[in-house]
């Protein structure tokens, strides 16, 4: 089961996306209305992937995510947002390697690319770690087809 942080102000788009996002039965989800209710639940709780709104009281998403990873969360962070992608949402996000996922009036498409997301960095974390052998990968050039 992959566990994932719900964040929003929002209590109806709280609801609605954490059933989207649960339907399917492969998500654990947990919500939370604020960042500060976030920032205590990952105190005690490891997350597969977060996923938050910008505009909350308190804190935006964007100063949400950077704290979160600065503080050593390896989530996959994923700000979900009506917001435009602006010069501070791709600060934020390539300074904590985050992703942006638009709210563009598509639920249904939203949703599929928020599920994708979450379960691509999902099955990226299962993956072994690479061996170290010592030698150096093959020249691509020396490679004879």
């Amino acid at each position: 089961m992959i566990s994932v942080l719900l964040i929003d102000d929002d209590p109806d788009l709280l609801e609605i996306t954490s059933f989207e996002l649960g339907e399917e039965g492969d998500f654990a989800v947990q919500t939370c209305n604020t960042a500060a209710g976030a920032i205590e639940l990952t105190k005690t709780k490891k997350f597969d992937s977060i996923v938050c709104d910008y505009y909350m009281p308190g804190m935006n998403g964007c100063s949400l995510i950077q704290l979160l990873r600065s503080r050593g969360c390896n989530a996959q962070l994923i700000l979900y947002s009506g917001k435009g992608p602006d010069d501070e949402i791709q600060n934020a996000l390539a300074s904590c390697t985050g992703v942006y996922v638009q709210r563009r009036g598509n639920p249904e498409a939203e949703f599929r690319e928020l599920k994708a997301i979450i379960r691509t960095a999902a099955a990226a974390r299962k993956q072994p770690p690479l061996r170290k052998t010592g030698k150096c990968p093959p020249d691509p050039s020396q490679l004879v087809e």
